[in-house]
């Protein structure tokens, strides 16, 4: 009987915390729009009906908590059978609707459930044929040192070096759960902040990078682990969902790994296949994220490659917390008057910090198309008349893009109209 800690189990008990998460208002997430919900287009966004989601929600937490409840048979081809409906709903709700729905699968919390979940599988199907399960370890670690490599260099390369930042997120109400004493704080002693907030964000690199060194390295594993659970306590006072739990059981099941070397020669021809196959797509895949972020050219079968194995694999560009996304704040308010959202704001009536994700979804549909502003002002009204807030009062909206100066820190109105 294996631990809930076990690696093929703890990926579905952070799915299923998760889940609960959402039982409040899960039917405004998963829902199309007709619906009240946020789902816009896609396969089967038709079905998603208030009704058809109570079922489909229903059926995928049960299945993701059978794939990870103790039994005799723990590897039985029934827990198996769970455990891809759980997969298979997480993949569709989190990394297909991420382009067809107004929350984009949730962003990184929700792409990192389903990284996590999809390891689970995988070491459930290896148990159940009686594979080696170190090529999965290995992959593991190679796959969790790209993310944290994408992540450092999108911010190495995106501001942080220009002090812009990690405080732009903490000034800002959308992110931050104390937004008014950093506002504060860099208002009446602006050089002092200025010199903390570069400090961290060069930390915030440099432990990225760190983090992914260390863990590649069998005696520092344990390191790289203990770092990524510092770097997220350190961000508990910003708004990022479930993401640092997910991140704490992931840094649990690298520090469990014991595996020193692996002799692929030691394998079978399908372990070799699947370990040979698997790296290849997720090398093309960062390839695109790193032709992305480096704005590089790249031949066009290679790019035509590159680009179909980060649709199939999932992989987001990391611009999570940086300054392009950050700098962004939506004010929503109800019971307006003519001239704009100038009535009770709304921030924290929403239902939960995962609206606030959702809000962060929003403005980076905003940095990255910025011509499509008719596209973006019906994503804010969907969002506004969906089941997320519990107020049924007439809602508007402002946007304000903020800027951080020896001035002090000041919000300036933007219009998309």
């Amino acid at each position: 009987m294996n631990s809930l800690l076990d690696i093929s189990n703890l990926p579905f008990v952070v799915q299923t915390l998760y889940l609960i998460s959402l039982l409040p208002f899960y039917s405004a997430y998963f829902s199309n729009w007709l619906n009240q919900g946020l789902v816009l287009s896609g396969k089967f966004a038709n079905l998603l009906s208030t009704r058809n989601v109570h079922f489909i929600f229903w059926i995928w937490l049960i299945s993701s908590t059978i794939s990870f409840f103790p039994s005799k048979n723990h590897y039985s081809l029934v827990n198996l059978l769970f455990s891809a409906i759980s997969l298979f709903f997480s993949r569709y709700f989190f990394v297909y609707l991420r382009y067809q729905s107004v929350g984009r699968g949730n962003g990184a919390p929700g792409f990192m459930i389903y990284w996590y979940a999809l390891y689970g599988f995988f070491f459930k199907v290896f148990h159940f044929l009686n594979w080696n399960i170190d090529i999965l370890l290995i992959l593991l670690v190679i796959d969790f040192s790209l993310i944290m490599t994408s992540s450092a260099t999108y911010k190495f390369l995106n501001g942080y070096l220009a002090n812009r930042g990690i405080e732009y997120g903490l000034v800002n109400p959308m992110w931050s759960r104390f937004s008014k004493f950093f506002i504060n704080l860099i208002e009446s002693h602006y050089k002092l902040s200025f010199n903390i907030f570069f400090s961290l964000n060069l930390v915030a690199i440099l432990c990225e990078y760190l983090i992914a060194f260390f863990i590649l390295i069998p005696n520092f594993r344990d390191v790289g682990a203990l770092l990524l659970v510092m770097m997220f306590i350190l961000l508990l006072p910003i708004k990022l969902g479930t993401l640092p739990l997910t991140m704490f059981a992931i840094s649990y099941s690298i520090s469990d790994i014991k595996l020193e070397s692996m002799n692929l020669f030691n394998y079978s021809p399908w372990e070799f296949l699947f370990f040979i196959t698997s790296i290849s797509v997720l090398c093309l895949s960062y390839l695109w994220v790193w032709t992305f972020n480096l704005e590089l050219s790249l031949n066009h079968v290679v790019r035509s490659f590159a680009y179909k194995s980060y649709i199939f694999t999932g992989v987001i560009i990391w611009s999570v917390f940086t300054w392009g996304i950050t700098k962004h704040y939506i004010r929503i308010a109800e019971n307006t008057d003519k001239n704009g959202a100038s009535g009770t704001q709304l921030f924290g009536r929403d239902r939960g910090v995962h609206a606030g994700i959702t809000r962060a979804t929003l403005m980076t549909f905003l940095e990255r198309y910025p011509k499509l502003k008719t596209k973006q002002r019906e994503r804010i009204r969907i969002y506004l008349d969906s089941k997320v807030f519990r107020s049924n009062e007439t809602k508007d909206f402002e946007i304000f893009t903020i800027n951080i100066d020896k001035n002090g820190v000041s919000f300036l109105k933007r219009e998309i109209n």
